[in-house]
C-alpha cells in the first residue's frame, strides 16, 4: 500500500525529531548503520500511525502516539531486544542519500568517499550506450536491497506511482516514434506519387529512416528507469530535479525526431532538385549539400 501523505506543523516535526534523537542516544552501543536503520524504521512507523487519523493531526493525538511507543529508554530496549542477528545487511545509506542511497551505501561498504563513487557513476554515464546500463543497474540494486531487507529503515515504494509515471513516459515515447514513422512514410509515399520513382535519400539525409528503431530503444532504455527512480522516495532535494530530467529525455527525443524529419525533407529536395525546371544556380547548392 502506498504511504499516505501527512501534514505536520513545525512544532510537531520537532517533537518527533526530538523523540527519535533521544531514542538514538540510548542506542549508542549499536553500530551507526544499525542505529540509523532502527530510527528510520521507527520514524516510518510513527508516520504511518499518524496518517490513520487524517489531516489535520492534533497535538493530543501526537502525544498519544508517542506515549504508545514508551519512553526513549524503553523504546531503545525493545529495538535492541528485537534486533535479529544475521539479518540481511542493508547496503543503502538512507540518511546520506542524494537519490536512493545506492552510491553512498556502496561507498560506505568499500570504505570510499561517496563523492568518488558518484563521480564514477556520472563518468560511466557519459560512455556511449552505458547510460541505460548505469540507470538500470542503479534501479535493480536498490530494488534488490529493498526486497532483501523487506523495506526496513526505508520509505515504502508507491508502486502505482512508479508504474503510472514510467508508463506515461513510455506512452509518450511511443506516440512520438509513431508520428515520426508516419511522416517518413508520408514523405516516401508523396515522392513515389509525384516523381514516379522510389525514394532514395542522397548521402546521410535519410538517417532517421535507418536509426529510428535504435533511437526509440535508447529512449525507452534511458527514460523508463529514470522515470521510475524519480517516482521513488528519493531525497527531497532531488525529487523535482529527477522528474525534470525524465521529462527532458522526452523533450530531447522529440527534438531529435523533428531534426530527422526535417533532414528527410531536405534530402528529398536535394535528390530531386536537378529534375525541377528553371532552377539556375542550384547545382552549386546541391554539390555543397552533398
Amino acid at each position: 500500500m502506498p504511504a499516505a501523505t501527512i501534514e505536520l506543523t513545525e512544532s510537531q516535526e520537532r517533537r518527533i525529531a526530538r523523540y527519535l534523537r533521544d531514542v538514538g542516544e540510548q542506542l549508542r552501543d549499536l553500530s551507526v548503520e544499525d542505529r540509523e536503520r532502527a530510527l528510520s524504521r521507527l520514524n516510518a512507523r510513527i508516520e504511518r500511525e499518524l496518517a490513520r487519523t487524517g489531516d489535520p493531526i492534533g497535538d493530543e493525538y501526537l502525544d498519544k502516539v508517542l506515549a504508545g511507543y514508551g519512553s526513549p529508554a524503553s523504546q531503545a530496549a525493545r529495538i535492541r531486544d528485537a534486533k535479529v542477528e544475521g539479518e540481511p545487511k542493508c547496503l543503502l545509506a538512507w540518511s546520506r542519500r542524494l537519490w536512493l542511497g545506492v552510491c553512498a551505501g556502496l561507498a560506505r561498504y568499500f570504505n570510499l568517499d561517496p563523492t568518488v563513487v558518484r563521480a564514477l557513476a556520472v563518468l560511466l554515464s557519459f560512455v556511449p550506450l552505458l547510460l541505460p546500463v548505469v540507470l538500470w543497474g542503479y534501479l535493480a540494486f536498490y530494488l534488490y536491497q529493498y526486497n532483501s531487507v523487506k523495506g526496513r529503515a526505508l520509505d515504502p515504494i508507491d508502486g502505482m506511482k512508479v508504474a503510472k509515471n514510467a508508463g506515461a513516459l513510455a506512452g509518450v515515447a511511443v506516440v512520438l516514434h509513431a508520428c515520426a514513422r508516419f511522416f517518413l512514410f508520408f514523405i516516401a509515399y508523396a515522392h513515389a506519387q509525384v516523381m514516379q520513382t522510389p525514394l532514395s535519400y542522397p548521402g546521410n539525409w535519410g538517417w532517421l529512416a535507418h536509426e529510428s528503431g535504435f533511437l526509440f530503444f535508447m529512449m525507452l532504455a534511458t527514460g523508463i528507469p529514470l522515470a521510475a527512480i524519480a517516482s521513488m522516495p528519493v531525497s527531497t532535494e532531488w525529487s523535482g530535479t529527477l522528474r525534470k530530467l525524465s521529462q527532458a529525455t522526452l523533450a530531447i527525443y522529440a527534438v531529435v525526431l523533428c531534426l530527422g524529419v526535417a533532414s528527410a525533407i531536405v534530402g528529398v529536395f536535394v535528390a530531386n532538385i536537378g529534375q525541377i525546371p528553371n532552377t539556375p544556380g542550384l547545382d552549386a547548392l546541391i554539390n555543397l549539400a552533398q
